[in-house]
């Protein structure tokens, strides 16, 4: 019976990282809580799951050396209007300079 309890314990013990998922350990690992903390409930989703605000200015940043048509995907995407090569969105402008097919630059004006 020992050694059965023995055997049982050792494969929860072996089997308990695989709970969680890679990404779900990852994200746990960036936020500086552990799996004990998060089930303790020290840790709240909100801090483990944070979203990034996405503004006009960091949009424009993402598409820098993107080639233009995965840039306009992106863009369409986001909510973006194109306009005679310039794009708008929320009383923004957006210009892109285009070489080779990357963008190279962008100009965000109010």
């Amino acid at each position: 019976m020992k050694k059965v309890l023995l055997v049982v314990l050792l494969s929860v013990a072996a089997f308990n990282a695989s709970a969680i998922s890679e990404q779900h350990r990852q994200e746990l690992s960036k936020s500086g809580c552990t799996q004990v903390d998060e089930a303790a409930g020290k840790c709240s989703s909100s801090k483990v799951h944070k979203p990034k605000a996405s503004t006009p200015a960091t949009e424009a940043d993402h598409v820098m050396n993107m080639p233009i048509s995965d840039a306009a995907e992106f863009l369409l995407s986001t909510g973006w209007k194109p306009n005679n090569g310039k794009w708008h969105k929320q009383g923004y402008t957006l210009t892109l300079l285009v070489e080779d097919d990357t963008v190279v630059n962008s100009q965000l004006k109010k």
